[in-house]
């Protein structure tokens, strides 16, 4: 077999990161630690509880892997167990408007993270991120 060279070097593709948020269940409020990350929350109020995070494959394949309880070759576990056990659906909208601009470093979306975060937060979300 031949093959053909052309004289150009395959380029590394760039990562990609993305932030995302997956609604959670109201019963996530049991657990203390969740409860004191959120000291503001007011529990009249019926505001969503939710978890942020960032990654660099698409919010739909990290939310499955939450889902799943993932856990990564030589690492071990790869999720957070809030959204594992309380993670209802992404909240799209939440996280759409900086997923399309580009997110090029993983510093910059861990930045985004904290700031989608504690935008919710100042919403009166119930918000956990690492």
């Amino acid at each position: 077999m031949k093959v053909l060279q052309t004289g150009y070097q395959s380029m590394p593709t760039k990562k990609r990161y993305s932030i995302y948020v997956i609604n959670l269940d109201p019963a996530v409020l049991k657990h203390r630690k969740f409860r004191e990350a959120n000291p503001h929350y007011d529990y009249e109020s019926s505001k969503p509880c939710a978890y942020v995070g960032e990654t660099e494959l698409t919010p739909d394949e990290r939310f499955k892997q939450h889902k799943t309880g993932y856990r990564k070759p030589g690492i071990g576990k790869w999720h957070n167990t809030y959204a594992k056990n309380y993670g209802r659906w992404l909240c799209r909208k939440q996280f759409k408007k900086e997923n399309e601009r580009g997110i090029g470093s993983k510093s910059k979306a861990k930045k985004l993270e904290a700031k989608k975060a504690a935008e919710l937060r100042d919403k009166g979300w119930a918000v956990w991120y690492n």
